[in-house]
């Protein structure tokens, strides 16, 4: 059996003639971006498979050997917005970089645009994240800028919360309270630590238990309450954007059209169009039929 090695795959990828699209930019600096939340930042499906070709597990699936590097999944709104910014049939958004303390869940189109990196953390609730609200923007790999770059904030944060909470009966009022207090916590550190403008979602809806968009509803009123008049932070309604079609089979995360739209509306909120481009400039069925960036070679 034929070893990998893996380094020697690493440096092909970045020595061949693959464009680092959405860093790309004629020399100017992009957007840097910090995507923040649980599992739908970190853009996990119930109906993503993983497999070699969509590099969801691990980057190291998107380096095996004869594997044809597409993967349109993977990545969540992290990736849709990665497919804006590359693809050469339509680029509708500007170029952005992404920073964070982790990487998993992207796809092979990010990991060629640097905009692989995110603090989106499965199964997260809101006092679990405080720890990473107290770190100051990560820059990883290392960039030759300050550390105080200036950064757009995308928070996407409480699903886990109210499901955890409804599974062991909290009152709702509490489960409410307790995320919302967390929230600002969190709010207040990343804008002591980090010079960002900070994009608050009104939380998606959770069709797997019909009741909790009760709590949904109450959670997203607390959020437009407690933080809409808060300097350097925009609510971003994300409540009303998506239908049952948009979720994966577990009905608690986005499908690959329900990310889609999430991207859309963050990147109407946070201003991040090209001149004159919308989402209407761009159909989900294009973004599938992207060819493959490169193909892995076998390395003995």
């Amino acid at each position: 059996m034929k070893k990998i090695n893996l380094l020697s795959i690493l440096l092909f990828l970045f020595s061949v003639n693959i464009p680092i699209g959405a860093l790309g930019n004629n020399g100017a600096m992009p957007t840097i971006i910090r995507p923040f939340g649980d599992s739908i930042t970190f853009g996990y499906s119930g109906d993503f498979s993983a497999t070699f070709s969509n590099c969801y597990s691990s980057q190291v699936w998107c380096f095996y050997p004869k594997v044809d590097i597409d993967g349109y999944f993977g990545g969540g709104y992290r990736g849709v917005l990665t497919w804006f910014a590359i693809n050469e049939k339509s680029k509708i958004i500007k170029p952005f970089g992404t920073v964070g303390l982790q990487t998993g869940g992207s796809s092979i189109r990010q990991w060629l645009s640097m905009s692989q990196f995110h603090d989106g953390y499965p199964g997260a609730r809101t006092d679990q994240m405080v720890p990473y609200s107290l770190m100051p923007t990560p820059l990883s790999p290392p960039m030759p800028m300050p550390m105080q770059i200036p950064t757009i904030t995308l928070i996407h944060l409480g699903t886990n919360d109210i499901l955890q909470g409804v599974d062991k009966k909290v009152d709702n009022n509490v489960i409410i309270d307790r995320a919302i207090s967390n929230l600002l916590r969190i709010i207040k550190n990343i804008l002591k630590y980090n010079n960002t403008q900070i994009y608050l979602a009104k939380i998606v809806m959770i069709p797997k238990i019909s009741y909790t968009n009760n709590i949904v509803t109450d959670y997203n009123k607390a959020i437009d309450k407690n933080f809409s008049k808060l300097k350097n932070v925009t609510i971003v309604d994300m409540s009303d954007l998506l239908t049952a079609k948009h979720f994966s089979p577990d009905k608690v995360h986005p499908n690959l059209s329900g990310y889609f739209k999430m991207s859309c509306r963050w990147a109407i909120a946070a201003n991040l169009f090209l001149s004159g481009k919308t989402c209407g400039d761009i159909k989900l069925n294009d973004l599938k039929t992207l060819l493959p960036l490169a193909t892995v070679p076998l390395v003995l």
